[in-house]
């Protein structure tokens, strides 16, 4: 019995890991800590300029480069970047996007240049719109760089160009 007790004690944690919500694209600012905890962060920095109306919470990867959440006025993550050496993990910060994501690449592998909202700008990058999401991903070895954004919930000033590495 006690053995048991002290499994269960010791697996909790554990449980409570997994279990942890994530700001991810269209989350809440409330659930970052947990993106940085997964992504094994080396640090989060909250950056914002007054007048702005967003906060960007930086996460400083393991291996090198940046992750950033762009967080609106009213808590909601609208907008996610990323530049590092080795693409950092896409479900944490697209979250329920990330399907999407997949379906964009494999469109852009098989979609000709110049047709529809999937466009392959080379065979390293590609870009998606479906209106209200957008993707831009790129790079190659030790340097992958991109942004994801939902166009409904981009604060009033905010400027596109900024999610750019």
């Amino acid at each position: 019995m006690i053995g048991s007790t002290c499994r269960v004690l010791l697996a909790a944690p554990a449980l409570l890991l997994c279990a942890a919500a994530h700001a991810a694209l269209g989350g809440h600012v409330g659930d970052v800590a947990g993106d940085a905890m997964t992504m094994h962060a080396r640090s989060l920095t909250a950056l914002s300029r007054s007048g702005l109306g967003y906060t960007r919470e930086q996460l400083a990867l393991p291996g090198g480069g940046t992750a950033t959440e762009y967080v609106d006025s009213g808590g909601s993550v609208f907008a996610v970047s990323w530049s590092a050496p080795v693409i950092p993990d896409l479900s944490v910060l697209l979250g329920s996007y990330k399907a999407d994501f997949d379906s964009a690449q494999v469109a852009a592998r098989g979609q000709q240049a110049g047709n529809g909202a999937v466009r392959s700008r080379s065979p390293r990058s590609f870009q998606a719109d479906n209106g209200e999401w957008v993707v831009f991903s790129a790079g190659h070895l030790r340097d992958f760089h991109g942004y994801s954004y939902l166009r409904s919930r981009l604060p009033a000033g905010f400027s596109v160009t900024d999610l750019a590495p």
